[in-house]
This record gives C-alpha cells, structure tokens and sequence, in this order.
C-alpha cells in the first residue's frame, strides 16, 4: 500500500510558518536563564612573542584582558581563576611560528594544549608544523570543562627545537587592521 500525499493549502503553510516564527522567536528573544543577564567570560590576548629556551612546557602568557566578567586572572598573568562552578567552554588560539626564519633549518613544530589546575587537560593537545614554505600558523585547542570555584585554566605550549626561534609570535597591526596577537584565550560558562 502506498503513502497517501495530502496538499498543504497555502493558508495552512501560512499558519505553520506563523508558528514556527513564534516559538522560535519566544525561544530566542527570551532570558533561557539568569546567567543572560550577568554573563561569564574573558576574552583575553598576548601581543608578545612567547620563544622558550629549551623544549620544556611552558604556561602561555596572557597579560592582555581585553574583556573579563566575573572571572579574574592571576598574577602571573597565566591562568584563569573561576569564581562560580559549572560547565565552561575555553578555547586558545596561537599563531605558532618562529622569530628567525635563517635559523628554521629543517622545521619543527609546536604543541599546545589546556591546562586546568596547572596540569595538561586530557586529549587536549594540537601541534603544528613550522617550515621554510610554512612560516605561521594558527593552532587552537579547545574544550568545555566542569569546573569548581578556585579552579585555574589557562594553556601551555613546547617546541621541538629552541633553537630555530620556534613559538607563539605576535605580529604588529597595519594601517586600519588589528594586530596578530601571539595567544587568544577565551572562556565563557555554559
């Protein structure tokens, strides 16, 4: 036996589409709680190039807070304390590159990943590829994480050969554009 196909009339499309509007529109313009109102969440940036010494792990240097709301940093400028519990998105985004591009031989690569509590966050890490064809990229990481009041997020970073200059490098703003900060850090609760 075959479906029966019924025709919509167009004053029945017409109340569905009137429908679908409503309760979208109800869903969206409306508070879904009361974090809307007092959100959580930093934005935050680095306009240094950050170039360790040796291939150890080093914290990502986020000294720039270009927004914050009830969440504050700490004073090494490397973490994110967390001021009420929950589930948060955090993301950092680095442009990976090197300083001396005569020193970048065979190439290298960089990792970076999270770090809640200063340990590495579990399946966390990303790495990318510097070579002579290749000089920057933008390596991110990313996750949401349940976390506790007093818990610190921040991000790390190593590099497979500290003497080609390799690490998160900012690049300086032209005319009418912004500049290419070396980390973008951001987190907000979910």
């Amino acid at each position: 036996m075959e479906p029966t196909i019924k025709k919509i009339t167009n004053k029945q499309l017409f109340s569905w589409k009137v429908f679908v509007f409503t309760v979208l529109t109800s869903f969206l313009c409306s508070p879904v709680s009361a974090q809307s109102a007092n959100p959580i969440f930093a934005q935050l940036s680095s306009l240094t190039n950050q170039i360790p010494e040796s291939t150890g792990v080093y914290s990502v240097k986020i000294e720039r807070i270009d927004d914050i709301q009830s969440l504050e940093m700490n004073d090494a400028k490397d973490q994110v304390i967390i001021k009420e519990p929950g589930a948060y998105f955090v993301m950092a985004a680095g442009q990976i590159g090197t300083t001396n591009e005569r020193q970048l031989l065979l190439g290298g690569f960089v990792d970076l990943w999270l770090t809640g509590n200063e340990k590495p966050v579990a399946n966390s890490s990303t790495r990318g590829s510097i070579t002579i064809s290749n000089k920057t990229i933008v390596l991110v990481t990313q996750g949401v994480l349940r976390l506790n009041a007093g818990d610190r997020v921040g991000s790390a970073f190593s590099v497979s050969d500290s003497s080609q200059g390799l690490g998160l490098i900012a690049t300086p703003g032209g005319k009418n554009e912004p500049a290419i900060p070396s980390i973008i850090f951001t987190i907000f609760k979910i």
